[in-house]
């Protein structure tokens, strides 16, 4: 085999392996400004290699509009002698009109005597897939930069054992912590009041375990303040494998005040601030479905209290109906349950009392009032009445009837003395 022929059986061999790895080659003439193309450049683009222009200015028409300075300031540093190869990243239009991701590479092969390029060969390789999908990916991570940084909600991003790795400036802000006080640290020593963190080692379990948490607790800033949290949180996972966790906080302190003074209005009066009927009723069936004894009942009326509002007006019946609730509520213990349950009558619950007992708070209401009648113009008089349930099988209701008709009787009596 001669010399010319062993050069052809090399080119053919070089162009099957530039085929097989799916390349396109260029050859440039930089004086004359002519490319030659090979099918494989052509064919990447959509052409036939018959389609194409064989120059430097068709070649750049082709090149992305956004990417061609780039790509020209690169070509002239490496036609200059600045870098070794030419190579970039740029979008060229395809014969449909859409655009394909190609990786240029060339390298100047032949320069004059002053150094001045003459020829430039290189090779396409089309990554279009490939910087699609690293331009997708990047575009998710700046979705969820955006969203993360951003948000209103506090995030926090912990590793798989609960250690932060991340969070955001809503997080600073409600916790008092920054990201580097907290970093690759446990979130359990130093959002979690003592109390809680039983609960929250739970949570995380859970939460390793692939399971979502949605749910609401307290959690501490940096100063101790407590904070009342709505908590969402939920494995980061790639296909099995679990990276981390995710945690959402929303301060739900307001709401949860909010919350406190609609369920403090819905069980008390308004008048006295005593628990009205309604809670009344709710620990009177309680009560009665726990079986614990004794348990007694006093039923109270406030006497006159229609001659106090027709005489002087219902504004001094409201004062007068106010101080038998004081003394009242300074006659029982403190777990006991002292409720207004009508317009000048009030009961109260008292767990654990037998009827002796009971009878001495009354002994007590009489005793307030008698020493209140020696500061007051008018006089302040409660009737009471009790009875005690002392068997389990007993009912509540029951007992609450009697101890209000003897509360009746008592008034009764007192109006027959008068």
């Amino acid at each position: 085999m001669d010399f010319d022929e062993l050069k052809l059986v090399e080119k053919e061999r070089y162009e099957l392996a530039v085929r097989g790895a799916n390349l396109g080659l260029w050859d440039w003439n930089v004086l004359t400004g002519k490319v030659t193309y090979n099918d494989n450049w052509a064919e990447m683009l959509g052409y036939t290699l018959d389609e194409v222009e064989g120059t430097l200015m068709e070649w750049k028409r082709l090149v992305h509009v956004n990417d061609l300075k780039r790509v020209e300031k690169k070509l002239q540093a490496h036609l200059s002698g600045e870098t070794e190869v030419y190579k970039t990243e740029h979008r060229l239009r395809t014969k449909d009109g859409s655009y394909k991701w190609i990786l240029d590479m060339g390298r100047v092969i032949k320069r004059d005597e002053n150094g001045q390029a003459l020829r430039v060969v290189g090779i396409h390789h089309d990554i279009h897939q490939k910087k699609t999908a690293e331009l997708n990916l990047k575009k998710q991570i700046a979705y969820f930069q955006e969203l993360f940084e951003k948000s209103p909600e506090a995030i926090i991003l912990l590793d798989k054992e609960a250690k932060v790795i991340k969070v955001n400036k809503s997080f600073e802000n409600l916790f008092g912590y920054t990201e580097a006080e907290v970093k690759e640290q446990l979130i359990n020593n130093f959002i979690i009041p003592s109390e809680e963190i039983e609960t929250a080692e739970k949570i995380d379990e859970m939460i390793k375990n692939g399971k979502t948490y949605f749910g609401e607790g307290v959690r501490k800033d940096k100063n101790g303040r407590r904070i009342d949290v709505a908590i969402h949180a939920y494995p980061i996972k790639l296909d099995e494998d679990q990276l981390g966790i995710y945690g959402v906080y929303n301060d739900i302190s307001e709401r949860k005040i909010e919350e406190e003074k609609i369920k403090y209005l819905s069980f008390h009066d308004q008048l006295t601030s005593l628990y009205n009927r309604r809670y009344f009723e709710n620990e009177l069936e309680r009560l009665n479905n726990s079986r614990q004894v004794p348990i007694s009942i006093i039923v109270a009326d406030l006497d006159g209290l229609k001659e106090i509002n027709d005489n002087f007006g219902h504004k001094e019946g409201d004062i007068y109906i106010k101080i038998a609730a004081n003394v009242i509520k300074a006659s029982v213990r403190e777990e006991d349950i002292v409720a207004r349950i009508g317009g000048d009558e009030f009961a109260v619950i008292l767990p654990g009392t037998e009827h002796e007992a009971a009878g001495e708070i009354i002994a007590r209401i009489e005793q307030y009032c008698q020493e209140i009648n020696n500061q007051m113009e008018r006089g302040l008089s409660i009737s009471c009445g009790c009875e005690t349930l002392a068997d389990s099988s007993q009912d509540l209701n029951q007992i609450f009837k009697e101890a209000d008709d003897m509360m009746y009787e008592k008034k009764k009596q007192k109006k027959c003395r008068s």
